[in-house]
């Protein structure tokens, strides 16, 4: 299993066509049933757990075919959304960042419910925090952790998120307890994580996980709300994680005080033993899979669905964190093309592959070459 799945339940659904190149996409919202057959009744061949932008076959009577890798699925086209989030539709051109949203209240009772009689309200940061965990010093952990990630946002991404907080934290003492909670969460029934974001809530647990990588677990969290705030609620799956996951993957100090110019992780030596943690893991992991041709190339990777990439998730999370790190941290054109793309994202501005490719001002087998050389000298220190 891998550090921090988080799988982020957008509460924006809805359906919006975009034209790229000679194809024709569809832009389907995080919990599209894709089927074998236009029939509900059809066999299911996957859930999406992103806001996926796939290429559109054809249409029939309230269905649409997509292509998902080699497969071609359908889709169930219908209005469908939760109050006080926009609709996405076909005269929908422009989607901006969004205010941040208070807990749902029938799916924070549930919650609450879930942690049972010994639960307590709280704060950590500017969030309101609920867990069954009776544990002061990790609490003053998340509190100093949960009060630096939005102010670490603005000065690593250049945007600012609108409006204040006000979602709420659910920490759940148990794993087990968490993922019976997570089950009744659609679209994460039969997904296994380590935290996700959902109506307005962050919801992970502890169970004895090292401090550290239960921070990151929420850094990532707070990271797809901030998200929502900043650049707007429908991102592709590569950037909403790869922020989230970069973000994470900052330098952790004892006291909870979080590094983003340095990598957090963990190396460990004993004798001819070796053994990796956290970001350091990702990153060794990232590095194995080029050498062994599974590491797709960028084009590929943030071309297609984030779902075709997720075949191999803990891959798919890696890359799409270390790209955005690369990019962050040069101190030249790269990061100003970075902050250039987000920028145009935040004012509603379509998040394209070719649209960062133009903020970058290389073409991608030169970015390509420049990532795999930054990759090996990140390792090397």
């Amino acid at each position: 299993m891998f550090r921090c799945v988080g799988f982020v339940v957008l509460l924006l659904l809805g359906f919006s066509r975009v034209c790229l190149a000679e194809d024709r996409y569809v832009r389907l919202p995080q919990g599209t049933v894709l089927r074998a057959e236009p029939r509900p009744e059809a066999k299911v061949l996957t859930t999406l757990s992103k806001f996926s932008t796939l290429v559109e076959v054809e249409r029939r009577e309230g269905w649409v075919q997509v292509r998902l890798g080699k497969k071609l699925a359908w889709a169930e086209l219908g209005a469908r959304g939760e109050a006080g989030e926009p609709l996405l539709g076909s005269a929908a051109a422009v989607v901006l960042p969004v205010p941040a949203r208070a807990p749902d209240a029938a799916e924070f009772k549930r919650a609450l419910a879930a942690l049972g009689s010994d639960g307590s309200a709280g704060k950590v940061g500017p969030y309101a925090f609920h867990s069954d965990l009776n544990d002061a010093p990790r609490r003053a952990l998340l509190d100093r952790v949960a009060s630096q990630v939005e102010l670490l946002y603005v000065a690593r991404y250049g945007r600012t998120p609108i409006g204040q907080p006000a979602e709420a934290i659910v920490l759940f003492a148990l794993e087990a307890d968490y993922a019976a909670y997570r089950r009744g969460v659609q679209g994460l029934e039969r997904v296994d994580s380590w935290g996700h974001t959902s109506h307005g809530l962050i919801a992970t647990f502890d169970d004895g996980r090292p401090s550290r990588e239960m921070a990151e677990t929420v850094v990532h969290e707070i990271v797809h709300l901030l998200n929502r705030r900043a650049l707007g609620p429908a991102l592709p799956g590569w950037l909403d994680e790869g922020l989230a996951d970069d973000l994470a993957s900052s330098a952790i100090a004892d006291d909870g005080t979080l590094d983003p110019s340095r990598l957090g992780g963990a190396v460990f030596r004993a004798g001819s033993r070796v053994q990796y943690f956290g970001a350091r893991a990702s990153l060794r992991r990232l590095l194995e899979a080029r050498a062994e041709g599974r590491m797709p190339t960028l084009e590929t990777f943030l071309t297609r669905a984030w779902e075709e990439n997720t075949a191999e998730p803990q891959l798919a999370y890696a890359q799409a964190s270390f790209f955005v790190r690369y990019l962050a941290s040069d101190a030249g054109a790269l990061r100003a093309g970075l902050l250039g793309f987000l920028e145009d994202v935040s004012l509603g501005r379509e998040a394209s592959v070719e649209a960062l490719r133009v903020r970058l001002g290389k073409p991608w087998p030169d970015i390509e070459q420049g990532f795999a050389r930054w990759l090996v000298a990140l390792a090397a220190s």
